[in-house]
């Protein structure tokens, strides 16, 4: 017969829940680029496994000039009347993800290229490094969204443009 100690059923990692629920007046591009920017992986994967709220993508939505709402709506990979009908409710898991990609390479693209409007327009252009498309095209995969943000890395640094 046997004296082991008893299984214990609690977790013994628990890792930090955050989720991206920005609800102060200030509710806007720079605090979305600022709360995503301080994301490490592992917070960022613990964001877009609970899902970030749909206000998000709508503050997101407002801070576009030069990019449509349909052209994001394709790149998160959900339609407005989805969003409209989940209003102060969570992103599915891939809308979540492609959401948070849009704000770091348009934040990204933002540092690099000196303005949101010129990040926007680069968006939309096609990319030699790109193969010839758009980077806003690419976002809509993780791993397009990887070659976006290699992309916009290489340009940083001058070594392919």
């Amino acid at each position: 017969m046997s004296t082991a100690a008893p299984i214990s059923r609690t977790p013994r990692f628990r890792p930090a829940s955050k989720s991206v629920v920005i609800k102060s007046p200030d509710n806007n591009w720079s605090s979305l680029r600022t709360f995503v920017g301080q994301l490490n992986q592992i917070s960022r994967h613990d964001v877009v496994n609970k899902g970030v709220r749909t206000e998000v993508l709508i503050t997101l939505l407002d801070s576009y000039i030069h990019i449509s709402k349909p052209q994001v709506y394709s790149v998160i990979g959900i339609s407005s009347k989805t969003a409209n009908r989940r209003k102060d409710e969570l992103l599915p898991r891939g809308a979540s993800d492609a959401t948070l990609a849009l704000i770091e390479i348009t934040s990204m693209a933002e540092n690099i290229l000196g303005s949101h409007a010129e990040a926007e327009e680069w968006l939309l252009k096609p990319a030699l490094g790109l193969d010839g498309r758009k980077p806003i095209d690419l976002i809509a995969t993780s791993s397009g969204a990887e070659l976006v943000r290699d992309h916009l890395t290489r340009m940083e640094y001058g070594v392919y443009a």
